[in-house]
């Protein structure tokens, strides 16, 4: 399954100008898997939530991590 969502969903949902920005087709890729799962709210927001994380770990994490130095690392989970 997670093929299919890659080559026909994520690939697709790709920007040509811009490659590097993954943000839009990794959305659509986590809805789709949401709806493919059962269209029920329930898997919709929770695939909705698994592309916060992802996206927090991606952009957000790399940013606030170095700042959160006094964490420790179980709680940072960074890298």
């Amino acid at each position: 399954m997670h093929e299919w969502l890659k080559n026909y969903v994520f690939m697709r949902g790709l920007d040509n100008k811009r490659r590097g920005s993954t943000t839009k087709a990794a959305l659509i890729a986590f809805l789709t898997s949401g709806i493919w799962h059962g269209f029920y709210p329930g898997f919709i927001f929770f695939f909705f939530g698994a592309f916060l994380m992802d996206y927090h770990q991606k952009v957000v994490a790399p940013v606030v991590g170095p700042l959160m130095n006094w964490c420790p690392n179980i709680i940072q989970n960074v890298g």
